[in-house]
């Protein structure tokens, strides 16, 4: 390793599926010949765990809640492995390991990142009181979005000359798929004349799919041969429930749960139209791929997804608030075919813009910017 290099500890509760995780992978899996990444995993380590393992890059599993450590054992082995590894920053990617990594830099005087991946989801004064105090043994904050950056400042009552936006980022390539849109809807299993919306989501509250479900039910009758297709794990209580409800309702003839795929941009090769009914959302790593898919989409106007879809232009945007326009939007696109045309011609331009190389190299400017 040359020394000129920096020694970055990804700290993160969880390292399953979803999109924060998606970011973890994609900065620690990115080649750059001055950061060599290591991870450390507090509790879960899942799929993309062992995908960033797999590709050599050190890991280290506290596995905190099986083993039912306390705080102070935890600081103390994430402190040791900080040490051993020679670790420059420690960067944090959700509420605890912020709460661990905050407490071992200082401890151990080593700078520390943490990436704000999303809104708080929930305005505890508890909560607040105990990030601004994180805040303050924290050398540099990065919000996904604007609007996060707005929210840490103005309700989190962060200082804002210590806060910075990065956008996520993905690899683009994946996504220029060869082949036909037919081919890849027969591909799995779908009439080449179906008419396929879809999203890349997991089973959350915020996620919001009991929208999409009620969209296809809704619509069902008014597009023939609508197929909806959600990329999700089915591994928690609201997937089996939602997986339960389509069969209540006897929608299991247009609603396919293809569950976790690896082979995301065959999947959304398939697709007509991507959606997104989140409640909430930061820079979300599913609609940037969707759009590097050159797919139309429509979106909820919420948190960081303006950024990424200007309204008429590149997709639409539907208010929550506002009853039928989801429903509304899906049916434009299917019912003008050269809107849905336009959209996706959009696609490519605003894609480069949040390319994976560009949010390395931000990155990369905030770690040397901590360590000054």
């Amino acid at each position: 390793m040359s020394q000129s290099q920096l020694r970055i500890l990804h700290l993160v509760n969880n390292f399953g599926v979803g999109g924060l995780e998606s970011v973890i992978r994609q900065i620690v899996l990115t080649p750059c010949s001055e950061l060599q990444p290591h991870v450390c995993v507090l509790s879960m380590a899942g799929r993309f765990a062992k995908a960033v393992a797999e590709e050599g890059v050190p890991l280290h599993h506290v596995d905190r809640k099986k083993k039912k450590k306390r705080i102070g054992a935890t600081i103390a082995e994430i402190s040791e492995l900080v040490a051993r590894w020679q670790i420059d920053v420690i960067h944090c990617h959700d509420s605890s390991s912020w709460f661990f990594g905050a407490i071992v830099g200082k401890k151990i005087s080593k700078r520390v990142v943490v990436t704000r991946h999303g809104r708080l989801e929930e305005w505890r004064w508890k909560t607040i009181a105990l990030n601004k105090i994180l805040s303050l043994l924290t050398d540099r904050i990065v919000a996904v979005s604007p609007e996060v950056r707005d929210d840490l400042v103005q309700r989190e009552f962060i200082k804002g000359s210590k806060v910075d936006v990065i956008y996520n980022g993905i690899n683009l390539e994946p996504f220029a798929v060869a082949g036909s849109k037919e081919a890849a809807k027969n591909k799995l299993g779908l009439d080449a004349g179906s008419f396929v919306t879809g999203t890349v989501t997991r089973f959350y509250p915020v996620k919001n799919v009991e929208l999409q479900i009620d969209m296809v039910e809704r619509l069902k009758d008014r597009i023939p041969q609508l197929k909806h297709l959600i990329v999700a794990p089915i591994a928690n209580d609201l997937g089996r429930k939602i997986k339960a409800d389509i069969a209540e309702r006897g929608l299991e003839g247009n609603i396919v749960l293809l569950g976790y795929r690896e082979d995301i941009p065959q999947v959304l090769k398939a697709m007509d139209l991507f959606v997104l009914t989140s409640l909430s959302e930061g820079t979300s790593i599913a609609l940037i791929e969707a759009i590097a898919a050159n797919l139309p989409v429509v979106v909820s106007n919420v948190g960081g997804n303006p950024n990424l879809v200007e309204d008429g232009v590149n997709g639409f945007l539907f208010d929550l608030d506002k009853e039928g326009d989801f429903e509304a939007k899906v049916l434009r696109v299917y019912e003008n075919r050269d809107v849905a045309e336009k959209f996706a011609s959009q696609q490519r331009g605003i894609a480069e813009k949040f390319s994976e190389k560009k949010m390395i190299a931000n990155y990369k400017f905030i770690y040397e910017k901590s360590c000054r």
